[in-house]
């Protein structure tokens, strides 16, 4: 009669840092998507509404105020508005991303599209950008992470 003893010892950190590894990757991944989608729906339009006299430094200027985009729709970008573009950013962190337009470059006037509101006095309907973005990448990330993770 033959008897054998076996004694194992497994170690899932490996496995936890492989999943924690692949988890990050994936958020980077669609937060980094989510961010592309949202810079493309920002559409610039060449629609002048009106020219402005602007004063600075002793200098009057004439400035276009451009037509602003429908209600309903991601906010119109123009020539010299592209920053509306670049403002948007994502940082990522263990498991969970920030995607947004930074507040240091735009300030509050990309909250206020986004959500709409009152600002100066002038009511501003909403104008999502972030929202239609994320919820076009949804299902596509929901299920490459499930697959990633499992």
């Amino acid at each position: 009669m033959i008897s054998s003893t076996v004694q194992t010892n497994i170690s899932t950190k490996p496995v936890q840092r492989d999943m924690e590894r692949k988890t990050f990757r994936s958020v980077a991944h669609a937060a980094a998507s989510i961010r592309k989608d949202a810079i493309a729906s920002i559409q610039f339009t060449k629609n002048i509404r009106a020219y402005l006299w602007k004063t600075r430094k002793g200098v009057r200027k004439k400035v276009p105020y451009y037509q602003p985009s429908p209600p309903g729709r991601p906010v119109y970008g123009h020539r010299t508005a592209g920053f509306f573009r670049a403002a948007i950013a994502f940082a990522v962190e263990r498991d969970n991303a920030s995607i947004g337009p930074q507040h240091s470059k735009v300030g509050e006037g990309m909250k206020i599209h986004e959500h709409g509101g009152i600002r100066d006095g002038v009511q501003y309907p909403r104008r999502s950008v972030m929202q239609p973005a994320l919820e076009r990448n949804l299902d596509r990330f929901a299920k490459s992470m499930r697959v990633e993770i499992t």
